[in-house]
C-alpha cells in the first residue's frame, strides 16, 4: 500500500532537511548514512550541489575536510579544483602546488 502523495511529499521534506543539518552541522556519520542510502553528490540541495552547500555554509569545524572527503570519495566535483588541498587541509598537496 502506497502512501498519500501528500504524506510521501512531507516525508521526503523532513529527510531532506535533516540531510540539510547533517552537512551544516558537518555531521561525519550523517553524510555517511546519507550517502549510504541516496543521497546523490550531484542532486541539487537548494540549487546547490551538496558539496557547495558544505562549502558556502558559515561553520568551519575539524570535521569540515572529512565531510568534503565524503562527497569528494562519491563523485562530487569542486568548482575549483585548486580550492581541494585549502579545503582538505592538504599540507602535502599545498606544499606542492605551484603559484600563479
Amino acid at each position: 500500500m502506497s502512501l498519500p502523495k501528500a504524506v510521501a511529499g512531507e516525508r521526503q521534506e523532513r529527510v531532506r532537511k535533516r540531510r540539510f543539518a547533517w552537512i551544516e552541522l558537518h555531521s561525519v556519520n550523517g553524510i555517511r548514512r546519507a550517502l549510504a542510502s541516496d543521497l546523490d553528490v550531484g542532486n541539487p540541495i537548494q540549487g546547490k550541489t551538496p558539496i557547495n552547500f558544505l562549502i558556502e555554509m558559515y561553520t568551519r569545524s575539524d570535521r569540515f575536510p572529512e565531510c568534503l572527503h565524503l562527497l569528494l570519495e562519491r563523485g562530487a566535483i569542486l568548482d575549483d579544483p585548486k580550492l581541494m588541498p585549502v579545503l582538505l587541509n592538504d599540507d602535502m598537496a599545498l606544499g606542492a602546488a605551484p603559484f600563479e
